[in-house]
């Protein structure tokens, strides 16, 4: 029996532009964020504007081309 290979992540950097693959309805919500940082466990800090998450999951992110 062979396992299928997990998808591909969509490793994001530092310097990344990103949106989330859903949409996220308050006010004054920034719908495009800065990767600050990856740190080496691969969590994330993104910049939303004001707000800074803080986050393990690329799936939930898609970069800005």
């Amino acid at each position: 029996m062979q396992l299928d290979k997990p998808p591909e992540r969509n490793r994001l950097e530092p310097g990344d532009l990103v949106v989330r693959k859903y949409e996220i309805k308050m006010p004054n919500f920034v719908k495009a964020g800065f990767v600050l940082e990856r740190d080496r466990n691969g969590f994330l800090t993104v910049s939303w504007g004001n707000k800074i998450e803080y986050m393990w999951d690329d799936y939930d992110l898609m970069r800005l081309e």
